[in-house]
């Protein structure tokens, strides 16, 4: 239905991409390359009633970098090029300079690991 309204004024292309959509599901649900298959219980049966926060890896090892510097009474800093799926960790421990964080956003990788280098013989 979705498809017929978006390409209302070209049926041609609505057709040619219901086609694409039922191959692809036919592949999905004939092909024997998928061995296990996966049925997620509705979150309401899993978890008691409450408030949940969905973090991604990145931010939960940011909030634990922070956590561990607290618990050792140690500064952070962390020396990094900014490159996919890792910027977000610069990016989050920029927002927590009040936890003793410093970080430094390098040029390149090999300027990454000399500023980390740098930091740890002078005591940071």
């Amino acid at each position: 239905k979705f498809l017929r309204t978006k390409f209302a004024k070209k049926p041609r292309i609505a057709e040619a991409n219901i086609a694409a959509f039922r191959a692809g599901w036919n592949f999905g649900e004939t092909t024997e390359d998928f061995a296990v298959s996966y049925e997620i219980a509705p979150a309401t049966a899993a978890f008691p009633p409450g408030t949940y926060r969905n973090i991604s890896g990145n931010l939960a090892l940011s909030l634990g970098l922070i956590a561990a510097a607290e618990q050792a009474d140690l500064p952070l800093y962390l020396g990094s090029y900014p490159i996919t799926p890792a910027s977000d960790i610069l990016h989050e421990l920029s927002k927590h300079k009040n936890f003793r964080i410093r970080t430094f956003q390098a040029e390149d990788e090999i300027a990454g690991i000399g500023a980390a280098l740098g930091a740890a013989f002078g005591g940071q």
